[in-house]
């Protein structure tokens, strides 16, 4: 029988790390890193491929990393989740506006002292306003919110764009393992 340990499986972000974004002090949640495990059809960058990879890519975005990544250091907002019968379910969708006025998102839950992302997408505008607000941006971000080497119409640092296709873009992950 083999041995059972606590790891998980993270998705590596753009610049080589583990880490997508932070959930700041100030947000009324606690402060922490944001990963995103490798996952399932469930939960995860697995989960987000197979149900919302597509949208993601037809939203001009040069991969599911970089979709996630742009979210989590660029949200403007923090929506307290819920589950299908409308009760808090603990979990909370972070959110920015795009240039085309839909909703980008990302759905994370909190796993010790860091938060993991569960799903995310692209959305009509008004995805997530029935949803109790913990946190909005009244003033600019620390963060940038260029689009620079998140986007398809930006070429990557070798000169390269993507065709779009999820499976070159899954190729191209890096995965990171932490306990």
């Amino acid at each position: 029988m083999g041995k059972v340990t606590n790891e998980i499986l993270f998705v590596g972000a753009t610049d080589g790390s583990a880490i997508f974004g932070d959930i700041a002090k100030n947000s009324s949640l606690i402060a922490g890193h944001i990963f995103l495990p490798l996952g399932n059809k469930k939960k995860g960058y697995l989960h987000i491929e197979e149900r919302h990879g597509k949208q993601i890519l037809n939203a001009g975005f040069i991969s599911i990393v970089s979709f996630v990544e742009y979210v989590a250091k660029n949200y403007t907002v923090i929506r307290e989740g819920r589950n299908s019968k409308g009760e808090p379910n603990g979990t909370y969708l972070l959110q920015v506006e795009s240039e085309h006025n839909d909703t980008l998102y990302i759905e994370l839950s909190q796993n010790l002292n860091f938060w993991v992302i569960n799903s995310g997408g692209v959305f009509n505008k008004n995805y997530g306003r029935n949803l109790k607000t913990v946190w909005s941006a009244s003033e600019v971000q620390k963060q940038s919110r260029r689009l620079l080497g998140f986007r398809k119409s930006n070429p990557r640092p070798n000169g390269s764009t993507s065709n779009g296709t999820i499976s070159q873009n899954r190729q191209e992950q890096k995965y990171v393992k932490k306990s």
